[in-house]
C-alpha cells in the first residue's frame, strides 16, 4: 500500500527524467569506425559546430603531429593544422578557442579560433625554473582554470612526472605528483571531483576539489587491470589512457582494447569493445550523446543513451529548470553563467524551446525559493493525530 501516492509520483518523476545505467550502451550497439589511415590518433574535441577535432601523433626523428577537424555531416576529414608542435590532447574553453597540450614544444597553448594554427598565448611553459617533459591531456573547470598532466613517456626528464593547475589568474603550481604515467585528466560535471588516469599503475584516482582548484581526499576511484567482479584480467599491459564524463556524471575510460564506464560512486557501468586501443574520448554532437573515441590508426564513434548536453542545464538532467539554479550558484557560477540559463530555462534536451520556454524566468534571488517551493510541493505534509 502506497501511503503517500503524491511523493511516490514524484519519485517516479525523477527517476524517469534519468536514463536506466543498464540502457545507457543500447544492447547489441558496436563502435563505428568514422575515418582512418593515420599514424597515432588522439586528443578528440567536439567543437561546438559539426566538427571534432583529434590529433594525429608522428613519431620519426622530431616529435610532431597534425590536428584532424572531422565533419559529422558529411564524413569528410581534413588536416587542419600540419605542423601543430606536437599538439597530443585537446580541451574547448569557454570562448571556443583550443587549448593545445603540445609535446613537442613542452607547453600548453591558446588557439586562435580563427585559425587553428595560430598560437595565440602560450599559457603554461616551465614551473620553478624548469621545462615540462611533454604535456599530454587537460581540462577546464569553470573559472577558466586548466589542469594537465605532464608524464615522461620521451624519458626529458625535465620535471618530476605529475600534474599542474594553471589558475585563472595564469599561475602554475604542481599539484600531484610521485604516479607513475600521469595521463588522462577530468572533472565531474559539477567540477567537485578530479580524475586522474594513472596509466602506469592501471588505475583511476579521484580526489575532491576546492574552490582555489586544489585538491584533497585522495582516493583510488577504479582500477583497469580488472573486470566488473574486480577479478584481474589477463594480458593487460596497458593503463587507462584519456577520460571523458557525461552529463550525468558517469566516467568513461580509454583502456586497453576497449572503453570502460562507472557511475560516479565507482560501479562499472559496462565495457565497450573497441577494435583498436583506444586513447581518448569525448561526448561531442548536436545533443552530446555521441561518443567518439581515437584508437590506433582511426576515429570511431557510438551513439549512447545518456543525458542530453543542454545549454544551462547544470545538472545534467536533460532540462533547464530551478535546479539548475542552485547549481550555477553552489559552484560560484558566472553572470555569464546565469544569463544563459536564464535564456534557456524551460529546454529539455533535443528541443529549440521546451513546454515552459514563455514562462517568467525567476530572478536570481528568487531562484532559490521557486526550487524550496517544488520541494514543498513534492513532501506530504504531516498528518494531523486530532479529530
Amino acid at each position: 500500500m502506497i501511503r503517500h501516492p503524491h511523493l511516490f509520483a514524484c519519485i517516479i518523476a525523477g527517476l524517469l527524467a534519468a536514463p536506466a545505467t543498464a540502457q545507457i550502451l543500447p544492447p547489441g550497439a558496436t563502435v563505428t569506425r568514422l575515418v582512418t589511415g593515420y599514424s597515432f590518433t588522439e586528443g578528440p574535441v567536439y567543437d561546438r559546430a559539426g566538427g571534432v577535432y583529434f590529433t594525429n601523433l608522428i613519431f620519426s626523428n622530431q616529435f610532431n603531429s597534425d590536428i584532424i577537424r572531422y565533419n559529422i555531416d558529411t564524413g569528410m576529414a581534413v588536416v587542419v593544422d600540419p605542423t601543430s608542435d606536437g599538439a597530443n590532447g585537446l580541451f574547448l574553453d569557454a570562448n571556443g578557442q583550443v587549448i593545445s597540450a603540445d609535446q613537442a614544444t613542452h607547453r600548453i597553448s591558446r588557439r586562435s579560433a580563427i585559425d587553428i594554427t595560430v598560437v595565440e598565448q602560450i599559457l603554461a611553459s616551465s614551473w620553478n625554473g624548469a621545462g615540462f617533459n611533454s604535456p599530454n591531456d587537460l581540462v577546464i573547470d569553470a573559472a577558466g582554470g586548466i589542469y594537465f598532466s605532464d608524464p615522461d613517456y620521451n624519458n626529458v626528464r625535465a620535471q618530476p612526472e605529475g600534474v599542474y593547475y594553471r589558475n585563472p589568474a595564469g599561475t602554475v603550481n604542481r599539484i600531484l605528483s610521485g604516479f607513475a604515467r600521469p595521463n588522462g585528466v577530468m572533472l565531474s560535471p559539477d567540477g567537485d571531483t578530479f580524475y586522474l588516469a594513472v596509466e602506469g599503475e592501471k588505475r583511476i584516482m579521484a580526489y575532491d576539489v576546492a574552490a582555489d582548484g586544489s585538491l584533497s581526499n585522495q582516493r583510488q576511484f577504479a582500477r583497469t587491470d580488472v573486470n566488473a567482479s574486480g577479478v584481474t584480467l589477463p594480458g593487460i599491459t596497458n593503463g587507462p589512457d584519456g577520460l571523458t564524463v557525461d552529463a550525468a556524471g558517469n566516467l568513461y575510460a580509454a583502456v586497453q582494447n576497449a572503453v570502460f564506464a562507472w557511475d560516479p560512486s565507482g560501479q562499472r557501468l559496462f565495457d565497450l569493445p573497441v577494435p583498436q586501443d583506444p586513447t581518448n574520448v569525448a561526448f561531442g554532437g548536436t545533443d552530446g550523446r555521441s561518443l567518439f573515441i581515437t584508437a590506433g590508426n582511426s576515429l570511431y564513434g557510438i551513439e549512447l543513451n545518456v543525458p542530453s548536453t543542454t545549454p544551462g542545464d547544470y545538472n545534467g538532467d536533460a532540462v533547464v529548470d530551478a535546479a539548475d539554479y542552485v547549481v550555477w550558484r553552489k559552484g560560484d557560477g558566472t553572470q555569464t553563467d546565469y544569463d544563459l540559463w536564464r535564456a534557456n530555462f524551460g529546454r529539455t534536451a533535443g528541443n529549440g524551446a521546451g513546454a515552459t520556454a514563455n514562462a517568467a524566468v525567476p530572478e536570481p534571488a528568487t531562484g532559490a525559493v521557486l526550487l524550496m517551493m517544488t520541494i514543498f510541493v513534492c513532501v506530504p505534509r504531516r498528518q494531523s493525530t486530532q479529530s
